[in-house]
């Protein structure tokens, strides 16, 4: 279990830096900064967001680029 969760973390990681390369450095502070990668299951990464308002901002707004 420890050793998924690092995945993830670290997988989310990467993803966040081709992120904030994309978007503007407030989007990415108001956005994304709080965000954390959870698990990877059947080759799935799971992001753990800190609400469903910044849930369904994120889905709404930048679903693509995730």
């Amino acid at each position: 279990m420890l050793q998924a969760a690092l995945s993830a973390e670290q997988t989310w990681t990467k993803c966040l830096s081709v992120i904030k390369e994309n978007v503007a450095d407030q989007t990415f502070g108001t956005w994304f900064v709080h965000t954390k990668g959870d698990r990877i299951e059947d080759h799935t990464l799971t992001v753990r967001i800190p609400n469903s308002f910044a849930y369904n901002w994120l889905e709404g707004h930048y679903r693509d680029l995730v």
